[in-house]
């Protein structure tokens, strides 16, 4: 029978993989998009630049962190949990290599979870980043002189301001080991939450949420 620590070495691989697929396969992209753009979609490719970027760092952050245990609210709770499991814990449980740069600022679990609600940020601004390409490829059809790069870039700027606002504020929002440890034996005692398994962490009370 498989163990709890070989389950989590299996999805820390696995979110390595798609990760680092996913990272090459939008630098190719970026690449392109940068040096080979035909001059006649030259401000489309503005917004590829904008997602490739986004996702990139989406799957680079998801590597880091390697999500793979999250316990969702229950109708008795208003609570939420994760567990993160991501390479940087192979260089210790006191700091990493990105931490140790900023040690003096930051703690381990503090930069941990800024990096997860970064990980949100560059998530969600990828979405919407292809919500934006879809309307520029259809307000393109009907009108080309609105279309500029000033216009382009104001757009995606003020897409970009709500989800950098929930990476600014969300990570505040969760709480310690020690803190969450208690509600998530609850819902699932039967489960191995040692640190071995990776970073427990969550949110406690989801009613007072800031963002």
């Amino acid at each position: 029978m498989i163990t709890d620590v070989e389950l989590a070495n299996d999805f820390r691989a696995i979110h390595l993989i798609f990760g680092g697929i996913g990272s090459i396969l939008n630098l190719c992209l970026l690449y392109l998009a940068i040096f080979q753009t035909p001059k006649a979609i030259r401000l489309y490719s503005t917004l590829i630049i904008n997602f490739a970027v986004t996702d990139a760092l989406t799957c680079l952050l998801d590597i880091f962190i390697a999500i793979r245990f999250r316990v969702l609210p229950y109708p008795n709770e208003d609570s939420m949990a994760h567990i993160m499991n991501g390479v940087c814990k192979n260089f210790g449980l006191t700091t990493c290599v990105i931490g140790y740069w900023f040690g003096k600022l930051f703690s381990n679990y503090l930069f941990r979870i800024l990096r997860f609600s970064l990980y949100l940020h560059t998530l969600s601004h990828s979405i919407w980043s292809l919500l934006i390409s879809f309307g520029y490829r259809y307000l393109i059809l009907f009108n080309t002189l609105f279309v500029k790069c000033s216009s382009v870039t104001l757009v995606i700027l003020a897409f970009y301001l709500p989800s950098f606002l929930q990476a600014v504020t969300y990570w505040t929002n969760f709480v310690e080991r020690s803190e969450i440890l208690p509600i998530i034996k609850r819902v699932h005692p039967d489960y191995d939450f040692t640190e071995s398994v990776g970073l427990l962490t969550g949110i406690t009370d989801l009613s007072s949420v800031s963002v």
